[in-house]
């Protein structure tokens, strides 16, 4: 079945494992893309934690999603019967930790390739504040571990969120050009984040609407997203913007993530931090505004082909932490309070005039 590369010519069953999160599973995309374009008779199966499976739920390229509980794989109560049914020709986890070592010892297969985290590149950005590796990308790292068995490339297609029902996927960007300005055009906003350290200010989120809604009244209306989480931070801006008559709705904590991405979808921009619905964004090409305070483009997570603009502050501080922090370790937090909204309207103004949304 291997030629002399050591590469597949052809295969019937493969295994992907990516158990968590929804931007890390969003990345996974482009290769499951990849893998079933160059092999179109593979079975393609992918284990994921089962509160992240509605990342990949209706993508059509994975014939078999696996739902794996996490306390029953912490447990050992969790029946392996559905991945012990088969032998895999090959597995490729792009997870490598406990969880996914776990699952692969119950499994047979041939081959196995395991993603290098780089977590040496990861230390010496912010340690050293010198990354090792240029131009670091998720996805790049995802196709080099695959391609230790698979010739396949990046398409520079994009990310893949299918939407329930849909049975083609959007091909084109969106362009905001031809439409009609006397309607109201839709913004959706996501001021959470998983850490403190990668969420712009509520207040500066409270600033930067009031002052599209000042110059422009009524143009727009305000969308605020994110899970039971980031409720508390959703009901402070709804509330301040309810003050000054904004045109605005709260979805924080009452929609599934399925709805979240379909309210994106019908936005006509987006404004974010380094979360999840970035990428969800990113996936329906929705162009967007997104705040990067911890948070550094040299671990590879910017909008992944999409239209987008970065706003961020040149700090020696920077990053702080490759995940984020509950606090600034420093105390002052300028890599977010320098973000000023003032920054941020004047951007989306030049990027929504490029896009032809004002």
């Amino acid at each position: 079945m291997l030629n002399k590369t050591n590469h597949f010519t052809s295969i019937t069953n493969l295994l992907l494992i990516r158990l968590s999160s929804i931007g890390d599973l969003l990345l996974t995309t482009p290769i499951i893309r990849a893998i079933r374009q160059e092999f179109p008779n593979c079975k393609i199966h992918f284990a994921t934690f089962r509160e992240f499976h509605q990342v990949l739920k209706n993508n059509p390229q994975i014939d078999c999603l696996i739902q794996i509980p996490k306390s029953e794989l912490k447990n050992n109560s969790f029946k392996f019967h559905n991945l012990q049914n088969s032998k895999f020709d090959l597995i490729i986890d792009l997870q490598n930790n406990k969880y996914s070592k776990k699952i692969i010892s119950h499994l047979d297969y041939d081959k196995i390739a395991i993603i290098n985290k780089q977590r040496k590149h990861k230390l010496s950005t912010v340690y050293l504040k010198k990354p090792q590796i240029h131009n670091y990308s998720v996805v790049g790292n995802y196709f080099r571990t695959a391609q230790e068995f698979l010739t396949i490339n990046e398409d520079e297609k994009g990310l893949e969120f299918w939407l329930d029902s849909e049975k083609e996927y959007l091909s084109d960007k969106r362009n905001s050009a031809g439409q009609n300005f006397t309607h109201t055009k839709a913004i959706s906003i996501a001021p959470g984040a998983a850490h403190f350290t990668k969420q712009w200010l509520p207040e500066y989120f409270v600033e930067l609407i009031q002052l599209i809604n000042n110059k422009y009244p009524n143009k727009f209306t305000f969308n605020l997203l994110g899970s039971a989480k980031e409720k508390q931070i959703c009901d402070l801006i709804e509330t301040e913007l309810m003050k000054h008559n904004c045109l605005v709705q709260n979805y924080a904590g009452k929609t599934s993530l399925q709805d979240s991405a379909k309210i994106i979808n019908e936005s006509d921009f987006m404004f974010t931090n380094d979360t999840g619905l970035m990428h969800i964004a990113a996936s329906r090409q929705v162009p967007m505004i997104v705040f990067f305070g911890s948070s550094s483009s040299d671990f590879g997570f910017l909008p992944y082909h999409s239209n987008y603009r970065l706003l961020e502050t040149k700090l020696w501080c920077r990053p702080c932490s490759h995940i984020g922090r509950s606090f600034c370790p420093l105390g002052h937090f300028n890599c977010m309070k320098k973000i000023t909204p003032e920054i941020a309207f004047l951007e989306f103004e030049q990027f929504a005039k490029e896009i032809n949304l004002l």
